[in-house]
């Protein structure tokens, strides 16, 4: 990399009348047709402040850096999330490696296309640092394991204790003093602002060193952060394509990423992850800067992995560590008991789909590690060494900061007691077993249907019938 450091901001561009001429090479726009063009429009010394702002701030603490704006939102802000493709798209085309976006949104529905296209472009090689928004909800794509998150210090919302949830990577200041317009200017608390100030210190350790990577700059930012960070504490939603080692896949359900299967020394280059069930089949693979997901029972903390490493450990660890504090559910949980000899994912799966197309963000939990493959949230068997009031706080932590409308728990038979011990005014229970469905209400059996063949309508059906007896609770 040269000595000037080339930085694109996607934003709501960068107004050309306000930053010096030599520092704004390249001015992009994502048209209504999802393509990134020149920017060829006029603009007043008023346009685009936003953007400008930001670059304004990177150039105060990084000087030897220029800019390539690409324009994705409005005057106001808004602008639809299908813009960022054609943006970091341009960015890898152009061999652009450090990414600033002072924006996000969260919104459960984008999460999902958003996780699978930051994952993509990571794997390729860029450094994405995001802003957590402000009103302090988990945040696409600011909260992404791929990415650096960035929240401001002297914020209202207590990050110190809640960052981890949130996926923040570093706290920083947002209120920095720059000319604009020949004006002394104060920007205001705002996470959009503390981003650029570490989309800076980024591209100045990439001055040094071109070649670090994400791990090495997030343990960089997190050295730079005016609140401790806790290493480690990743979700497992970085991967792109994975090798799994000896993983039969059982359900009909599609895991969140690609798989590559083969003798790994082949296929190597193609893949961010190896995913394996046993410490055997783990040293049998040279990780070297490869991702890990280890769904094995084995303590692997002290393993020394470069990438990314999740375990049922984390999981522990994460639990444990969690500051939020909660009060009970204030949200339907509905138990889900569902045969061994059924395809569990795949039903939970639909259940959780036909939820989010009636506008329903449901927190979807297993107590099984491998679920963490398809998108479920990871509870380990209560009986490890942690206490109901752990679990308790930390599901809360989650639903609150994911903006969950409901919890949907599936749960061994052996170990459905424990549920209703924790949470004893359940509202559902549905019981899958092979022949036959029941439904519950407070223990109550209200429904109970036998049938041939557990099709996609009839768990609908069932499905519907939990929507309609919801929502008449609430209203």
């Amino acid at each position: 990399m040269s000595q000037k450091v080339r930085i694109a901001v996607i934003d709501n561009g960068i107004n050309r009348k306000l930053v010096k001429k030599e520092k704004l090479i390249d001015e992009f726009v994502v048209d209504t047709n999802n393509e990134c063009k020149e920017e060829r429009s006029e603009i007043q010394i008023t346009d685009y402040m936003h953007g400008t702002i930001c670059a304004l701030i990177i150039e105060k603490y990084c000087p030897n850096c220029v800019f390539s704006s690409i324009r994705i939102l409005d005057q106001v802000g808004r602008g639809g999330i299908e813009k960022i493709e054609p943006a970091l798209q341009w960015c890898y085309q152009n061999k652009i490696k450090i990414v600033n976006l002072s924006l996000g949104t969260t919104h459960f529905r984008e999460y999902e296309k958003l996780n699978k296209l930051i994952n993509k472009y990571a794997h390729m090689g860029l450094i994405i640092i995001a802003a957590i928004s402000n009103i302090g909800y988990f945040t696409s794509p600011a909260s992404f394991s791929n990415v650096i998150g960035v929240a401001t210090v002297n914020s209202p919302l207590l990050y110190s204790n809640d960052y981890m949830h949130l996926g923040i990577d570093t706290v920083v200041p947002s209120v920095h003093t720059i000319k604009l317009d020949a004006k002394v200017h104060k920007t205001s608390l705002s996470n959009s602002y503390a981003a650029p100030y570490v989309s800076a210190l980024v591209a100045k350790k990439m001055i040094g060193d071109e070649n670090c990577d994400i791990h090495t700059l997030k343990k960089y930012v997190r050295e730079k952060s005016y609140v401790d960070i806790v290493d480690g504490l990743y979700n497992p939603d970085w991967v792109y394509k994975a090798y799994t080692k000896n993983i039969i896949k059982n359900s009909k359900a599609d895991y969140y990423f690609e798989t590559v299967t083969g003798n790994y020394e082949n296929i190597e280059h193609e893949v961010d992850t190896v995913i394996v069930r046993s410490k055997t089949e783990l040293e049998q693979i040279n990780i070297g800067n490869k991702n890990l997901i280890y769904l094995g029972n084995d303590d692997i903390e002290n393993m020394h992995i470069a990438g990314f490493k999740w375990s049922w450990y984390t999981r522990v660890r994460q639990i444990v560590s969690n500051q939020y504090r909660g009060n009970g559910l204030d949200i339907p949980l509905i138990i889900l008991d569902i045969a061994d000899s059924l395809d569990k994912y795949f039903i939970l799966s639909k259940i959780r789909q036909e939820f989010e197309k009636d506008g329903y963000n449901a927190y979807t939990i297993s107590m099984e590690p491998e679920c963490i493959l398809y998108r479920f949230e990871y509870i380990p068997d209560i009986y490890m060494p942690l206490t109901n009031q752990l679990v308790t706080d930390f599901i809360e932590g989650q639903i609150y900061y994911k903006q969950s409308d409901l919890v949907l728990w599936n749960v061994a038979r052996e170990k459905k007691m424990d549920i209703y011990n924790l949470y004893p005014d359940c509202d559902m229970e549905i019981i899958f077993d092979e022949v036959e469905v029941l439904v519950y209400i407070e223990r109550k059996l209200i429904y109970k249907k036998i049938y041939s063949n557990l099709t996609e309508e009839f768990i609908r059906a069932i499905c519907g019938m939990a929507v309609n007896y919801l929502t008449e609770e609430e209203t």
